[in-house]
């Protein structure tokens, strides 16, 4: 078992919109949002969980607690804009996925003080969002917005994956009878497909391709490079799955089940892997001594293998 550490961030800008000429009028900029137990224990059940925007009237600091919003207005799931998303291209590395939703003209009258992303529209107080944000200006200080009832009202939301720092390590890694230990990083961290095309989908494995889960016989490489060497692929992406979701565990196990046609590098057996989640790419380097060096795993045709990687995201601070 193999834990895969990353960070969601969110963050929110707010605009009034001349539903004519287009003028933008900046109401709120760039502030974070709590992201919430509720959340945390449905990124991994929900297969579109930024699929909504809520608004409300609530001055209530959020709290980890929360499961809706305290002043419930309304929802909206209108996109006018394509989403857009890339990486950050020096430390700290993230993706990152930007999104508008759109309420419209006139919709409310009065001052919105709350807002919140999730998977519905938050109706009949739902327990439908992830994360949930008090507007406040550049200081911090709760700052309500008034939207023009003559304009459309302009919510951008954009959700950063922060790729882990460090490396993690182990030994508890055991393969035909055999331990190996293992350091596990972040790889191709300035991937905009890999790091930040699949935010907001369900938490788990990806592989649009038998490539993106891959066996090396070299050294893993940088954060942002991967493994070197001799490859091999995973033999069919079907061997790749996402074992359903426990709650409280704030991780999914992703298994790949590789048959003996899957992951044969040749003489140099496997040193490490690349592998792509719904979170971004990871690499593992494997060996039979303390850093991951030593006699490598010796896959070949006569060989299936099994691994198990969980994904797991930070509990509460």
């Amino acid at each position: 078992m193999i834990n895969l550490p990353f960070k969601p961030q969110g963050y929110w800008k707010i605009e009034s919109v001349h539903p004519v000429t287009g003028k933008r009028t900046l109401l709120a900029d760039w502030f974070p949002n709590l992201i919430l137990n509720n959340g945390r224990e449905n990124i991994a059940v929900e297969d579109n969980w930024m699929e909504w925007c809520q608004v409300g009237t609530s001055n209530q600091a959020p709290s980890a607690l929360d499961t809706s919003l305290q002043g419930y207005v309304a929802g909206t799931n209108v996109l006018p804009f394509v989403d857009t998303f890339g990486t950050q291209s020096v430390a700290p590395f993230y993706g990152w996925l930007q999104r508008v939703y759109r309420f419209p003209v006139g919709f409310y009258a009065g001052a919105l003080q709350e807002v919140a992303v999730g998977w519905g529209d938050g109706s009949g107080g739902a327990s439908d969002i992830v994360s949930r944000a008090l507007i406040v200006d550049p200081l911090g200080n709760p700052t309500p917005v008034v939207p023009l009832i003559t304009e459309y009202l302009d919510m951008t939301y954009q959700m950063q994956y922060h790729a882990p720092v460090g490396d993690v390590t182990g030994q508890d890694l055991i393969l035909n009878g055999v331990t190996y230990y293992y350091i596990l990083r972040a790889a191709k961290v300035t991937d905009t497909q890999g790091w930040a095309s699949n935010i907001g989908r369900k938490m788990g494995h990806w592989a649009d391709s038998t490539s993106e889960w891959r066996a090396f016989d070299g050294l893993i490489g940088s954060v942002e490079s991967q493994p070197t060497g001799n490859f091999a692929d995973i033999d069919s992406v079907n061997n790749i799955l996402t074992e359903t979701y426990i709650p409280t565990t704030l991780q999914v196990k992703m298994q790949a089940n590789v048959g003996d046609a899957g992951w044969n590098t040749g003489a140099g057996g496997i040193r490490s892997i690349l592998f792509r989640t719904t979170a971004g790419h990871y690499q593992i380097q494997i060996g039979e001594s303390v850093g991951a060096l030593g006699n490598t795993v010796p896959k070949d045709n006569t060989f299936t293998m099994q691994m198990n990687f969980p994904l797991g995201w930070p509990a509460p601070p």
